[in-house]
């Protein structure tokens, strides 16, 4: 009976008490470490509390943090804005190149004209010269001639004045003839300059294609900033959420 009872005694403690030969619990450590750097506000736990998930463990000063993440909004939203501009600035580049096109087209046409027109003066303007002198020289032998027969006394000496009016008014006819052509060679090379330059501005208005596409490009550079402001906004928010550590 005494065995009996020694043995349920020692059973039973078996069943109800924990034995150790080394003093030792054996249980499992779970190491938590905060994943952005800051002053610690608040630590609401202390060691050998029982915690569930999701409990708030420490808070870290996220002061920096929500700066960095209004910062990061500021910069999206400016990105945002110069995107959408870029991308307004496309009709209206196209429209713009295709007008200057148009435009500078149409100055060469016009161009080509005027200097068609100014040799055309120039080569008229040179046959009045032409004909000035030819009356200018033939006034010139009339009034020799006539200085001859008015010292014979064959002519009047008003018929000898005429001549000699009509021999000045030829001559101011060629001085005037000479300045007319002058001029008029100053407008063809003027007319041939302004030629000049309209072709100049249509090769530079035949770049639109290039300017369309380069408007084009800094759109998607745009569209591009866009989203790596988005992405430098997602990483602020994240590392403010950081701040808080959770089991």
């Amino acid at each position: 009976v005494l065995f009996r009872s020694a043995a349920s005694y020692l059973l039973r403690n078996a069943f109800l008490y924990e034995d150790t030969d080394d003093a030792q619990v054996e249980g499992h450590i779970m190491p938590l470490s905060a994943r952005v750097g800051g002053q610690v506000l608040e630590v609401r736990v202390v060691q050998g509390q029982l915690v569930h998930s999701g409990d708030v463990l420490v808070a870290i000063d996220p002061k920096d943090y929500r700066i960095a993440v209004e910062q990061a909004q500021a910069m999206l939203a400016d990105a945002k804005a110069s995107a959408s501009s870029s991308r307004w600035h496309i009709p209206i580049t196209s429209a713009t190149a295709q007008s200057s096109l148009d435009s500078a087209t149409t100055a060469v046409v016009n161009a080509e004209a005027g200097v068609r027109v100014a040799e055309h003066n120039f080569q008229s303007a040179s046959a009045s010269l032409e004909q000035a002198e030819a009356n200018a020289a033939k006034s010139d032998a009339d009034l020799v001639r006539y200085e001859q027969l008015v010292r014979k006394q064959n002519i009047s000496r008003q018929q000898y004045d005429q001549a000699v009016a009509a021999a000045k008014a030829n001559r101011a006819g060629v001085v005037s003839a000479k300045a007319h052509v002058q001029a008029v060679e100053q407008a063809v090379v003027q007319a041939k300059g302004r030629l000049l330059q309209a072709r100049a501005d249509l090769r530079s208005a035949q770049t639109a294609p290039q300017q369309i596409s380069m408007t084009r490009a800094n759109a998607d550079a745009s569209d591009a900033q866009v989203l790596q402001r988005k992405a430098q906004l997602d990483q602020a928010e994240l590392n403010l959420s950081y701040t808080v550590i959770r089991s």
